[in-house]
This record gives C-alpha cells, sequence and structure tokens, in this order.
C-alpha cells in the first residue's frame, strides 16, 4: 500500500496551518473544507496525533502556501515556550503540545 499523505504532505501542513493560524480545532470543518474535501479524496481524514505531530512541524518550518505572516503568533509561541531549535528528529517535537504553544502566545 502506498501512502499518499505522509507527515511532510503540503496538503496535510497546510491544514494544519490553517487550524493553527486561525485557533480552531483540527476537526473543525469550517476551517479549509476545500483542502479537507482533497485530502478525503486520498482517504486521509486529519486525526488529533497527526495534528500534534504536524503542528511541531508547523510551528518551526512554517506550512505550504501559508505565508509566515499568517503564522507568525504560532511561531513565536513556539519559541518563547522554549521550543527553539527545531524538531528532535522525529518528526514530533520538542515536547510542548499545541495547545501550549497558542496558549502561551
Amino acid at each position: 500500500m502506498v501512502c499518499l499523505v505522509s507527515v511532510f504532505s503540503r496538503w496535510k501542513q497546510n491544514l494544519v496551518g490553517k487550524c493553527m493560524a486561525s485557533g480552531k480545532a483540527f476537526d473543525d470543518d469550517t476551517v479549509s473544507p476545500v483542502v479537507r474535501q482533497t485530502l478525503q479524496h486520498w482517504a486521509y481524514k486529519l486525526t488529533a496525533e497527526d495534528f500534534e505531530l504536524g503542528s511541531a512541524r508547523v510551528a518551526t518550518h512554517g506550512a505550504s502556501y501559508i505565508p509566515k505572516s499568517k503564522l507568525a503568533h504560532v511561531m513565536a509561541a513556539r519559541e518563547t515556550a522554549g521550543g527553539g531549535g527545531g524538531t528532535r528528529g522525529d518528526g514530533r517535537g520538542t515536547g510542548v503540545t499545541t495547545a501550549e504553544w497558542l496558549v502561551k502566545g
């Protein structure tokens, strides 16, 4: 079986970034219904676990097709939360949850 939606999928990261930028939950259908539908065509639906994994990457690298200025509050919150230097190399971040970044931001 071929995985079309990887950890670094630009469309999954785009959806995670849009959720983070809007401050809404990962399962809020009002956040980018078009991208959600595109992902569903590939038999993928964003889960809480994938959101947590993806949010660590978005907080350090940004998201495809979203200007970093729209993610500035999320990326700045990560720096003030002590996340600083990026991921641990396994894509899971440094242990600070997205909810903590958003609250501190």
